[in-house]
C-alpha cells in the first residue's frame, strides 16, 4: 500500500550556541592532542550520551572527527574493540573511566585543556551510556 515515512531527520554535525569559531579551534587542537595520545570516542550518531560527549562537548562530529568513531558505519571495528556500549572512551585500546570531560581528559593524557570562553564540560562520570 502506502510507503512509510521517516520524521526523523539525518543527524547533523550540530554546533551548540555555546562555542564561537576560536573556541571550536582550541577544542580542534585538544582534540588532535587527544588523537596523538591515542584517545578514541566509539559512539552512535542516535545515542544521547553519545551527543552529549560528542556535540556538547566537544562541539560537533566534525570537530571530534580526530578521535570519533561512528560505530554505526564502523561496525567491524567496533566488535573487534569490544565496544557494549556507547560511548565508550578508550586510550590505547584501554577502556576510559575516568570523567569525560576536557579536564578528565586532560588529566588522563597530558593534553591540556582547551581555554575557552563557554565550560560546556560539565561533569559526567564514566558510567553513562546507551547499549549496542
Amino acid at each position: 500500500t502506502g510507503q512509510a515515512t521517516s520524521t526523523r531527520t539525518p543527524e547533523q554535525p550540530a554546533q551548540p550556541a555555546a562555542y564561537n569559531a576560536e573556541d571550536l579551534e582550541k577544542i580542534r587542537t585538544f582534540a588532535n592532542c587527544l588523537a596523538e595520545k591515542k584517545v578514541k570516542i566509539y559512539g552512535a550518531n542516535w545515542c544521547g550520551w553519545t551527543k552529549k560527549l560528542v556535540v556538547d562537548t566537544f562541539g560537533g562530529f566534525d570537530v571530534a572527527a580526530p578521535i570519533y568513531v561512528e560505530c554505526t558505519e564502523e561496525t567491524e571495528l567496533c566488535q573487534e574493540q569490544g565496544i557494549e556500549g556507547y560511548p565508550t572512551v578508550k586510550i590505547n585500546d584501554v577502556p576510559y573511566e575516568g570523567a569525560r570531560t576536557f579536564e578528565g581528559l586532560s588529566q588522563a593524557t597530558s593534553c591540556p585543556v582547551p581555554d575557552i570562553a563557554a565550560s560546556a564540560s560539565s561533569g559526567d562520570s564514566g558510567d553513562v551510556s546507551c547499549d549496542s
